[in-house]
């Protein structure tokens, strides 16, 4: 299931992006964001094979469509975004990881701090 949602879904959804927006000339070029996450960039141990994976994948495919010489419009940037692990209820309420682990990731950011520091 991780891969038909992180990679799958994302991959889909940028051809009917594609589709629905370049069927009417704009001014501004439009932009496609695909989510990967800092797995896509490098493996880790606190994350899964198949999830790493996934992200993978969103980043190559992002690149393929950026060099692409006619598969997807030139019309549309294409960027993917690879967020690190933040503390959310994701991490809060997860009960498999080993104390060792939640101690490694004490330094994580709120939600709140990293959009803070986004919007300065």
């Amino acid at each position: 299931m991780t891969i038909e949602v992180n990679l799958m879904a994302v991959i889909n959804a940028a051809f009917i992006a594609e589709k629905l927006m370049t069927r009417e000339k704009r001014s501004e070029r439009g932009v496609i964001i695909n989510t990967a996450s800092m797995a896509g960039l490098m493996a880790s141990p606190i994350v899964n094979a198949s999830y790493t994976a996934s992200k993978h994948g969103v980043v190559g495919f992002t690149k393929s469509l950026v060099n692409s010489t006619d598969a997807f419009s030139k019309d549309l940037r294409v960027v993917a975004i690879c967020p690190a692990a933040v503390e959310t209820e994701l991490w809060t309420r997860c009960d498999y990881l080993t104390k060792e682990l939640k101690e490694k990731m004490e330094d994580m950011k709120t939600a709140k701090k990293v959009i803070s520091n986004l919007l300065r």
